[in-house]
C-alpha cells in the first residue's frame, strides 16, 4: 500500500512519517500560506488548484516540492501550473554536448547561418 500525504496545519509540528499504510505529514508553513492565498483569490476554484498542487507529490519528493513552494511564493506565482513549471524546471538536468568523435561522416556538414532580416520588419512596424 502506498503512503497518504496529509497537510497539517503550520500550528502542528509533528514529524512526518513514511512507514506503508500511514500518512505522511507536511508540517509547512509555505504549504499553508499557497491553501490561504489560493483560497481567499479563488474561493471554491482555489481548493481545487490547491489539490493539484497536491498531487504533484506523485511525481516529485516533498523536500522538491516544498521548496517549488516557497519559490513560487517569493515570486508572486501561487497557481499549480506556476508551480509545475518551477518543480520540473529543477528536476531538468543539462543536456550533454555533442562530440562529433566517432562520427567523422558528420565533420563535412556545414549548416548556414540563419536570415534574421525578415526580423527586422517587425520592428520597423512597431509590432
Amino acid at each position: 500500500m502506498t503512503p497518504v500525504t496529509t497537510w497539517r496545519s503550520s500550528s502542528e509540528s509533528r514529524a512526518p512519517s513514511t512507514s506503508p499504510g500511514r500518512s505522511r505529514h507536511w508540517s509547512c508553513r509555505a504549504a499553508a500560506l499557497l491553501r490561504r492565498r489560493l483560497e481567499a483569490d479563488l474561493g471554491s476554484s482555489g481548493t481545487r488548484e490547491f489539490i493539484k498542487v497536491l498531487r504533484l507529490m506523485e511525481r516529485a519528493t516533498l523536500g522538491e516540492l516544498t521548496g517549488a513552494v516557497e519559490m513560487a511564493l517569493s515570486i508572486g506565482a501561487t497557481g499549480a501550473d506556476a508551480i509545475s513549471l518551477i518543480l520540473f524546471h529543477r528536476q531538468e538536468r543539462p543536456v550533454g554536448l555533442f562530440s562529433l568523435d566517432g562520427h567523422p561522416h558528420l565533420r563535412s556538414v556545414a549548416v548556414e547561418a540563419p536570415d534574421l532580416s525578415a526580423y527586422a520588419m517587425l520592428t520597423e512596424k512597431g509590432a
